[in-house]
């Protein structure tokens, strides 16, 4: 078989999988919608580091305080690590930065000091952070980056200070940045249909729950644009919002799940009625 045919079978069974699935999670793909627009109206997130943005009002502070979330654990302490960044930013972040005051945590005794809530990070790696982004920045605003600059930022940090999950850490950021719903500050105006889900191992789980078929031929991106959601970001609050929901109702959302992907084994459709009317078997989104 050459290579050529190969590639078309592939092409060929990757199709008749995504048709499959989009026709049979319709009415999923609704109740995802709905519970994605419930979880964003009713305004409650879990604490991420990037909330240290709303302590300042200048723009030019806001940017600089949310590159300092990288250095930060993203799994515990993070209103502890909000504190300690604040009081070493100080009220102005943008001239902490421009005035290049970051040095000195590299230097002298401050560079083998742990940040307090962090202690896996040194000082001198926070100021190799922020003499990465002076130097791509040539001492600007942060907003230089906006074109595509934050990946590359991104990853010469990883290679230099090896913080872990930059990439999620990334895709938050830019969700903070670039967005006007639920986290999003729209600190960088940018047309929403362009800003990409955050991703890590638990959202690619979840898609993975509904999508049971889905492996290594879809990309993360390709998997998420499925799911014909708002946003294609919406699939980082989805995945949120279903946890909150198994957390207040661990019996219905278990139940579904199961239902769900029995009724996917089968290989049978199912009318509406079936899902949501009168045999209803979604939860109740009642966060």
């Amino acid at each position: 078989m050459t290579k050529r045919i190969y590639r078309e079978d592939v092409k060929v069974a990757k199709k008749t999988r995504q048709d499959y699935f989009s026709e049979f999670s319709t009415y999923h793909r609704e109740w995802l919608r709905e519970l994605v627009a419930k979880y964003k109206e009713r305004g409650m997130f879990p604490v991420f580091p990037t909330q240290i943005i709303e302590y300042y009002s200048d723009d030019a502070d806001k940017e600089v305080a949310i590159i300092s979330t990288f250095c930060m654990d993203w799994n515990k302490n993070e209103l502890e690590q909000i504190a300690v960044l604040r009081d070493m930013m100080g009220e102005h972040p943008y001239e902490w930065y421009k005035s290049r005051s970051f040095v000195t945590l590299g230097i002298g005794k401050n560079q083998s000091r742990r940040l307090e809530g962090n202690p896996a990070v040194s000082y001198w790696k926070i100021a190799k952070l922020f003499s990465i982004l002076y130097d791509m920045c040539h001492g600007r605003t942060v907003s230089v980056l906006k074109r595509g600059g934050l990946a590359n930022f991104c990853k010469k940090v990883k290679e230099v200070c090896n913080f872990p999950n930059m990439e999620y850490k990334r895709g938050v950021v830019e969700l903070v940045l670039r967005t006007s719903d639920g986290i999003g500050r729209n600190l960088w105006v940018t047309d929403p249909q362009k800003v990409k889900s955050p991703v890590t191992s638990k959202i690619k789980a979840f898609v993975k729950l509904w999508f049971p078929d889905i492996d290594s031929k879809w990309t993360f991106d390709e998997s998420v644009s499925l799911f014909c959601l708002e946003y294609d970001y919406d699939m980082f609050y989805a995945y949120l919002a279903y946890q909150e929901l198994c957390r207040v109702n661990p019996v219905e959302c278990r139940k579904y799940l199961t239902r769900y992907q029995s009724r996917w084994e089968t290989g049978a459709y199912y009318r509406r009625c079936e899902w949501s009317g009168s045999r209803n078997i979604m939860p109740e989104i009642n966060f």
